[in-house]
This record gives C-alpha cells, structure tokens and sequence, in this order.
C-alpha cells in the first residue's frame, strides 16, 4: 500500500525543498502554500472561531508545482482560523495544517498567528543561558507540566500549567520552597519536559474533570497543548503562555529540553499529513497494515524525503521561534539515522549548543527503504552528537527493568560491579564508546521510580535501607561520565501508588493523586535528607570538571581502577594534574554492601580531603584523611587532593 511514495521517481517529482509550507503572514496579505501531489483541488476553509459553526468562506489553491499549491491572498487574515479541504479521486477530506503554528481547541482547526505578538518581554534578548557548555555539562531533570504544580501542597496558582512555572516565592504549606524556586536551587542545568505539543488523548473541552496523560499520542507537532494553557479556545493563548514560562526558566539559568514524539502519531488515519497525502507519513507492512514497531499502532516513515523534511522542518521550528534548548526523541530507534543528522546539522546551525538524545531501543519496523539504518545504540557512531539513555547502567544499578524481582548493583547484586565499572568510566556495554552519548539515569517516566522498583526486589527493606541504595545509585550515576538525568521527585523517594496502595508502573493515564509531585513530602526528615544529599552530588559535580569529560582518550588516560580488597568495593582513582579542575587527584569509592569497610589509601603518608561520605556532601570538605578511613555501608565516599 502506497510503496510508490518511497521510490526514487516520485521523490525526484514531488520533493519540495522550500521554507515556506504552511502560512506566511505580510502586513497586507496571506500565503498559503501545501504540500499535496495527487491532489484534484486544494483548497482553504476560513473560520471566525476554533469551534462551533462559523465558516466564512472557501479559497481555492493555484495548480500545483512539486506537490505544492499555493495562493496568496490579499489581506492579512491574522487570528482567523483555517482548515485544509482536499479532493482527491472525487473523495473531499477536511484536515488541519501540518505546518499550522497554533490551533483551536481540541486542535481540529488551524490558525493564523502573527507570532512577534506572543513574544513576552525581553524575548528578542532570550538566549540558552548554558550556551558554551557541552551536553556533559547537562544535569537534567524530566517532569511532566502537570505533576509539577497540579498538588494542593504545592502552593502554585496556575496548576497544571505552563504558567505554573513562572511563579516565584510558592511554598508548601510547612514553608518549604516548591516549583521554579525549588528547582533552581536544587541546582539542576536543564528540565525536560515530557510532551508540550498538541496531543490528543485530553479533551481541551473539559478540563474540570481530572483528565490526565503523558502525553506520548501527537496531533499537532507544532502547536503548544491547550490544556497547558489557561485558554484552549483562543490559540495565541497558548503559544505566549508557553514562551512566558520558557523565558522565566531561562532568566532563572535553567535550560529547557523538549520531548518530541516524532515516530508515531495518536491517529494514523486521522493525522492532518496523512489526510492530505494518504498514508504518505507511515510505514506499512507487506500485509498491508500499519507498521507497529512503536506499539502506538503506527510507525512513522521517516526515511521518505517530505516526512524528513517535515521532521527537520519542526524540530528547526521549535527551536527557532520557543528558543528552546535540547530535544529528547521518544523511540527514536524507529527514526532513520539520516533524518536525525539532518536534525541536528540544521538546528546547530543557529543554535550550536543545542542538545539531542533519545531512546535507541531496536525495535521492529517495516522501513520502506531496505538499508537505510535506524537511529539505535548499535548505530551510535552514526549518529555522533546524539546521546542515547543507557539501559545499561539503568539495570545494572537496580535489576532487569521488565524482570522486577531480579537485582542490580546497588541491591545486592554484585556480577554486576564490572559492567557498572564500565559505565561510570563512559562508555556502557558494546553500543556507546563515547561519555557525549551516555544519558546516565536511574528513574525515568517510564516503568517504576527507582525506590517502587526496590521494594519489589527488596521486599524486606525499610524505608531508610531502600532511601540508602536510592542515593548510592544517585552518587553512582551522578559522578559518572556522561550525563546524569533524574526523574522529577526522584530524589524526593517519589512512589507511585494507586488508591489500594499498589505500584503503577506505567502511569500514562492514571490520575494526579498518583504521578502528582507531593510536595508536603519535604517535611518528611529522610526526604529533605535525601533531597540535600542530590543537591550537594549536583553541586560537587557542576563544580568539578572532572567528572565532565567528552574525550574517550583522556578519561582513559586519566581513570583507573583502584584494586579492592572487599569482594563487591567499587573505587577508582581519578588524575586531574593538568586538567581545568581544581583537584590534582580523586578517589572515589562505592560500598554496595550491608557492612562497614576500612579502606586503606593507596598512597601512604598522603593527606586527601574528604568531600562525600556517608549521604553527606561538603563543597568545602569534611575532614582530612590520612591512610585508612572507614566507609558505611551502602554509601559512597569522594576524597581529592
């Protein structure tokens, strides 16, 4: 079905290479211009309103050239609302704009948008406040708009929304720092933001009721989701509201990263590009049905020149006109390794500090062009300045993520010490030789918090055992080379649990009481302990190069492994004579056992300052060492001279 599209004779004829699809807005007129070869007649329904029964008139499209039709109308129709009507083997289809920059509710309806008007204050000055830095610098934080602000506790007033992360001085009803506050001082680089585009699983219609979704099922790739906003209904709303929240996290110096979903959609046969073009943006199988590597229902055929383009095209979008920082592909081993090249050379053109990384799983899919490899970890060296999250320091630490009775390092088992070893100098199992593409993690959106995902392999442990092993894992993953990324809450022991006291380990759905982010936890002792340990890890690292490196040469030059005398110790040492760092040499020690350890130095009559030690950081130090030193157990110790 539809394989012609993929040959060489219809890319040659129909590949357009424009900038200008979409609308073009001039003080005295409108362009529009769409991509739809095969088409008998285009043309443009313009509406008063994003909803309701409001039709104004029909605007035929000029015979096409590439697959384009176009017209230029003689008004600016800024804030009018369109729909794209084709017809096609006497067939007459209605669909939004897949170029459209903002919408109606629900998304059904495009609209005309002067953008500049949505620009806040200060916009034209906004820059990356981490521009210069490289992705290794990066600490990231991934939250999802609602979680963050939705609770009673959290003080915020515009819960649930983009605006949500522009107030300042909200606290808990204990006095405890929440939202943007508490974010930035815990000291994080970047927040990734799991899906902010149009999407369709919420209904903008209703959202009194307690509608809730990751987000994972894209309608409109360039539009701002409504129900993020205070008013779906009028679509430059949506679109300021988010630049006001963007500009607020930067003035803050925090980056923002955005989740795109570009390898599936929420509706294959609904989607606008395949309305248009039919099928044209999926891949199909021999059988004639959709392609389902993504286990969405649909694969996207990204291999095809207009959907490459149309990838590029956004990704370039977002970047330009909502400055923002860094892109986080979901299932991006469904991508072809082109198309994410292509992606990154054109948005680095502008933006040379923008950062790309995504889930390289290898998954099935019906690729229309046989040979045309796909952006997985095995393909890494493909794709050098994308990073990939590392599955296998994620289960090395905790245990198998689909087998969830099996144990990793941090909960007691030690084959894994090797294969941890590896990861924390860079480069993890046979697919990543490089710490610049090595997201290091340990509790992501997906699957079980780390601390749910323990008391299943530890069913026996207390609170206070499991909140141990959660910030051995902090400091493992947290020093390592690469890059560190945490889940929002993480370091709050965030757990999911349903009305019956159950885990969720797949939250996609469920409501806020249980992916809301409790901030009455930080009155818990043992949660605002463990808070202050990740904020002290976040600190030592941003102020240590060390632990920054993105050259595979040095850090093997400059790391080894220290000889253990304990079955289960992991240390290293680390030389930093010559490096930008302040310290001349570290040695850095990981206890996972339930037992105390005396170390002895491997340098006598040395003196180190001790830095990390037992769930306690010191920028400044904590005490001199001087040949042995104990360390607890389930802990981490740093000393450096």
């Amino acid at each position: 079905m539809h394989t012609n599209y993929s040959t060489k004779e219809f890319e040659d004829k129909y590949t357009y290479t424009g900038s200008d699809l979409g609308v073009t807005l001039s003080e005295n007129q409108t362009k529009f211009k769409i991509w739809a070869p095969g088409a008998d007649s285009v043309a443009i329904c313009l509406y008063e309103a994003g909803d309701g029964d409001c039709k104004t008139k029909e605007i035929p499209l000029k015979k096409p050239k590439q697959g384009t039709w176009e017209i230029i109308y003689p008004e600016n129709l800024n804030g009018r609302y369109y729909t794209i009507k084709v017809e096609r083997d006497g067939k007459l289809t209605e669909a939004s704009d897949p170029y459209a920059v903002s919408c109606g509710v629900n998304g059904n309806r495009a609209m005309i948008l002067d953008l500049p008007s949505t620009n806040p204050e200060g916009w034209d000055k906004d820059t990356n406040p981490h521009a210069g830095k490289t992705i290794n610098d990066a600490i990231i934080y991934e939250l999802h708009m609602r979680d963050i602000s939705v609770s009673n506790s959290s003080g915020i007033k515009y819960k649930g929304k983009f605006l949500g992360l522009t107030e300042k001085g909200t606290k808990t009803p204990d006095g405890k720092a929440t939202g943007l506050d508490y974010i930035k001082d815990l000291g994080i680089t970047h927040i990734h933001i799991l899906p902010m585009y149009d999407y369709g699983s919420i209904d903008e219609t209703t959202l009194h009721e307690n509608n809730y979704n990751w987000g994972y099922d894209p309608v409109n790739y360039n539009i701002p989701e409504g129900s993020y906003s205070t008013d779906p209904y009028h679509g430059e709303v949506r679109v300021k509201e988010l630049k006001t929240m963007i500009k607020a996290l930067h003035d803050e110096g925090i980056g923002v990263i955005m989740d795109v979903v570009y390898n599936h959609v929420f509706d294959a046969e609904g989607f606008c590009f395949n309305k248009i073009v039919p099928g044209y943006f999926s891949r199909f199988n021999e059988r004639g049905e959709y392609s389902n590597g993504s286990a969405c229902g649909n694969d996207t055929a990204s291999e095809r020149s207009m959907v490459r383009k149309y990838i590029v095209d956004s990704v370039k979008y977002w970047a330009d006109e909502y400055h923002i920082d860094g892109f986080r592909f979901d299932l991006v081993g469904l991508i072809d390794v082109h198309t994410i090249n292509e992606i990154m050379k054109t948005v680095k053109k502008d933006h040379p500090d923008c950062i790309f990384y995504g889930e390289g799983w290898t998954l099935g899919t019906a690729n229309t062009k046989p040979g045309i490899p796909l952006c997985t970890q095995p393909n890494s060296e493909l794709v050098p300045g994308f990073a990939f999250f590392s599955d296998t320091l994620r289960d090395g630490l905790k245990g198998h993520v689909f087998y969830i009775r099996e144990r990793g390092l941090v909960t007691g088992d030690l084959r894994f010490i090797s294969l941890v070893a590896d990861c924390f100098e860079g480069h993890a199992g046979d697919w990543c030789k490089t710490p610049t593409q090595a997201i290091n993690y340990t509790s992501c959106h997906d699957n079980m918090t780390i601390i749910d995902r323990m008391s299943i392999s530890l069913p026996n442990a207390s609170t206070t055992e499991l909140m141990k092993r959660n910030n051995l894992a902090a400091a493992i993953y947290m020093l390592s080379q690469g890059i560190p990324f945490m889940l929002s809450g993480e370091e709050m022991l965030r757990i999911k649990h349903d009305e019956e006291g159950e885990i969720v380990d797949n939250s996609y759905n469920s409501p806020d009481s249980v992916n809301e982010i409790k901030w009455d936890s930080l009155s818990n002792d043992e949660v605002s302990h463990t808070v202050k340990f990740y904020k002290g890890l976040i600190a030592f690292r941003k102020g240590h190069p060390i632990f920054r490196m993105t050259d595979p040469k040095e850090i093997s030059k400059r790391i080894s492994r220290l000889d253990a005398t304990t079955d289960g110790l992991l240390a290293f040492r680390i030389d930093a004579k010559g490096h930008k760092d302040a310290f001349n040499e570290v040695l850095i020690y990981f206890n996972p056992l339930e037992e105390n350890l005396e170390i002895t130095l491997p340098k006598p009559n040395t003196t180190y300052k001790m830095y990390i030690h037992d769930e306690h950081v010191k920028l400044e130090g904590i005490r001199d060492v001087h040949d042995k030193f104990v360390i607890a157990p389930l802990s981490a110790t740093v000393l450096a001279k």
